[in-house]
């Protein structure tokens, strides 16, 4: 806005939707271009960049590491709406209720260990050749797919 003014022009946008899709694709960018250099948490609590705390993990080698091990079951885009997918039950990783239950330790433990349904049949198996830091940006991927 210019000073005075009270109406945007006509260069300037709407803010991005901080859960969108661009603003997943900017940070993933910013991560690409960071990686290797330590980031260490802020000195005091901030809500708002807690916020991005699943952020810090390689997103990009996530993705590999989802299309590698995940997509067969999940599908391509984790709607889990590949044959074997609707067979497991597996749930649509792009709906924002499921991403509001999922927390990132039973994401992790559930990666680690495989899950069994009630009568004990396998529902997925465990990955136990992942490292510990392929499984958080496995984990911070997913999280970036919520629609």
């Amino acid at each position: 806005m210019r000073a005075g003014r009270l109406q945007p022009t006509p260069t300037q946008r709407a803010a991005l939707d901080p859960a969108g899709p661009d603003m997943r694709d900017i940070v993933a960018y910013l991560a690409f271009l960071s990686r290797g250099v330590t980031v260490s948490p802020p000195s005091a609590p901030n809500a708002r960049l807690q916020k991005w705390a699943a952020f810090t993990a390689d997103t990009a080698a996530g993705a590999r590491v989802f299309a590698a091990s995940c997509a067969k079951c999940h599908g391509a885009e984790g709607k889990g709406d590949t044959k074997m997918g609707q067979k497991l039950g597996c749930k649509d990783f792009t709906d924002a209720k499921v991403q509001g239950e999922m927390k990132d330790d039973a994401a992790t433990k559930a990666i680690k260990e495989g899950l069994k349904s009630a009568d004990d049949k396998t529902l997925m198996k465990p990955f136990e050749t992942l490292s510990d830091d392929e499984i958080k940006a496995l984990v911070a991927y997913v999280h970036g797919l919520k629609k």
